[in-house]
């Protein structure tokens, strides 16, 4: 896939590790759209909880695990990873964790979990995470970045500190990028975060969180007109 990119990469050293945030605006397609019909351009890799519960229930159909028994187990999970992201590797380990606590027999559990797709759950982050916002003051066209759109400036950025590294992935010695889809308005703020590619741990969390509240851009613009740009920015964590 073609694109342009602009990359601004810094680092910085903790007591045991490090994280290093970087940017990259990936430019696929270009339009001038409305706010919903922009943030809804690309299909969304994390399965919602709800869509989580309703693979599931399916997959224990086809597996013959009681439905009740299901929901038992999800029940537990939701409580304990509730208003979370958790990537496959995580929800897996603790779905299987549950599935041998009922006295699932291995070979049953393994066919039930190769029933869902192997995607991140977000089990209510992005929700509490939009609805902590109030409502959304962008009103005007959101571009879609692409290599060589005539007159349009890319954003570029101004104030980027550090994610926290969280004791969680600390301890799994999690490391990787979490690429994040992302709204930079005209002013400069970023809205309607949705994760392209996680991490887990928390670090996908933690990444959000530092990016929604703590960045800042100097917009892109538009014949020198100040605009909002979807595009894709990616944080990378590494331990040292």
């Amino acid at each position: 896939m073609m694109h342009a990119r602009y990359r601004l990469n810094y680092g910085h050293k903790f007591s045991y590790f490090a994280a290093v945030a970087l940017i990259a605006l990936f430019c696929t397609a270009v339009s001038a759209q409305g706010p919903q019909a922009a943030a809804d351009s690309s299909s969304n890799p994390l399965m919602t909880y709800s869509e989580f519960e309703r693979m599931a229930s399916a997959a224990a159909l086809q597996s013959g695990i009681p439905e009740s028994l299901i929901a038992d187990i999800l029940s537990n999970f939701k409580e304990t990873n509730d208003a979370r992201i958790v990537v496959p590797q995580q929800w897996q380990s603790s779905i299987l964790n549950l599935l041998y606590s009922r006295s699932v027999p291995y070979e049953l559990a393994i066919h039930f979990l190769s029933k869902i797709p192997s995607k991140p759950v977000d089990t209510g982050y992005l929700d509490k995470l939009r609805s902590g916002r109030g409502t959304d003051r962008e009103t005007g066209p959101i571009y879609i970045l692409r290599d060589g759109v005539q007159h349009l400036k890319y954003p570029v950025v101004l104030y980027q500190p550090l994610p926290s590294y969280t004791d969680e992935a600390r301890q799994a010695r999690a490391e990787g990028i979490v690429l994040i889809q992302a709204i930079i308005r005209k002013d400069g703020s970023v809205a309607h975060p949705t994760i392209l590619k996680g991490v887990g741990y928390g670090l996908d969390e933690s990444a959000i969180d530092t990016l929604m509240t703590k960045w800042r851009f100097e917009p892109a613009t538009l014949d020198g007109t100040p605009v909002s740009v979807q595009a894709n920015i990616e944080i990378s964590f590494k331990l040292y």
